[in-house]
């Protein structure tokens, strides 16, 4: 499996604690918890050392995790199940959990994300049976239940690899369009005004995301509810241009996309998608509450037609795994 564009770069560039670690370094923490990481962990922490992730939410309950948390060796740093534990609960405690399960190894929950402070993701090597195992599977444990001392398990992996494959990008989040072109940013917004006759305003950078970027407009493209895209839902629907006409009337469509055109890069020389640095901008459709795949078709024929703006390659991209 090969993950693509699967980490969100920091905005301010790497650090020490965010850069992609060497597999030594990642071997030593191995040897430390007495355990073995998935390959697939492994490859993915040699690029980047924790952080958000593009796909952060389930995709059977939509439900949204934190962010990866990064391999270090400080004195204090939350290591197992048994860390969580310690914080929390007095040595009473502990025994009495210990009594409630034939065999009871909170050690062997080894946490490598954070499910927004109400607990933890774990690779489980084996917590509750007898034997340690060397291949871990994957556990959600939350701070609030009563499975045993107020803690529940709300979900189950086989591997790291099926969990993963359980993740989606969050249904809210803009399309985004890659765009290799010939023109600097600057020029390409310009000529895009120009052209399809919009204006764009530039985002301001009082908030976290996106910031630092070279530099980043909003903008409407006027390609949203067209004849041909009208048409298209008539027949999908299988409705009526009465219906449909009346139906874009009462909702207030007009015929436009919210977009935000960016360069794929950050003042800090990071990139937004890390796996697709050939492509110089990016342009983030909100995904329209009208079907967006005819929204998106228009604007990529649109990109296609319009020679002015000098498009090399252009494509979807790819926050998935191939």
């Amino acid at each position: 499996m090969i993950i693509k564009n699967f980490w969100i770069q920091p905005s301010n560039g790497f650090d020490e604690k965010s850069v992609g670690l060497d597999i030594k370094t990642i071997e030593k923490k191995e040897i430390e918890l007495g355990v073995v990481f998935p390959s697939l962990y492994k490859q993915l922490m040699q690029l980047q050392n924790g952080g958000r992730i593009r796909r952060c939410s389930f995709i059977e309950d939509s439900e949204e995790i934190g962010s990866f948390l990064n391999i270090h060796f400080k004195k204090y740093r939350i290591n197992t199940f048994l860390d969580y534990l310690k914080l929390t609960k007095s040595d009473d405690d502990l025994k009495e959990m210990y009594t409630q399960f034939d065999f009871c190894y909170p050690e062997r929950l080894v946490t490598f994300a954070d499910f927004h402070g109400h607990g933890g993701i774990f690779f489980d090597y084996g917590w509750r049976l007898k034997e340690k195992q060397l291949s871990p599977s994957v556990v959600i444990i939350i701070d609030y239940g009563n499975e045993f001392l107020h803690y529940q398990q709300t979900k189950h992996f086989e591997s790291f690899e099926k969990f993963i494959e359980s993740l989606e990008e969050i249904q809210e989040e803009p399309i985004n369009i890659l765009v290799s072109t010939e023109l600097d940013f600057e020029t390409f917004i310009q000529t895009i005004q120009k052209k399809w006759d919009t204006n764009f305003n530039a985002v301001e950078k009082n908030w976290d995301w996106p910031k630092n970027f070279l530099n980043s407009y909003d903008g409407i493209v006027p390609l949203f509810i067209d004849d041909k895209t009208i048409n298209e839902c008539i027949k999908e629907f299988n409705s009526s241009p009465e219906e449909m006409n009346l139906w874009i009337k009462l909702e207030g469509r007009e015929r436009q996309i919210k977009s935000t055109f960016s360069p794929n890069q950050f003042l800090s020389g990071t990139y937004q998608f890390q796996d697709n640095t050939e492509y110089n901008i990016i342009i983030e459709v909100f995904r329209p509450d009208f079907p967006a795949k005819y929204a998106i078709a228009n604007l990529m024929e649109a990109l296609d037609n319009d020679s002015e703006l000098k498009i090399k390659k252009k494509t979807i991209a790819n926050n998935g795994y191939s």
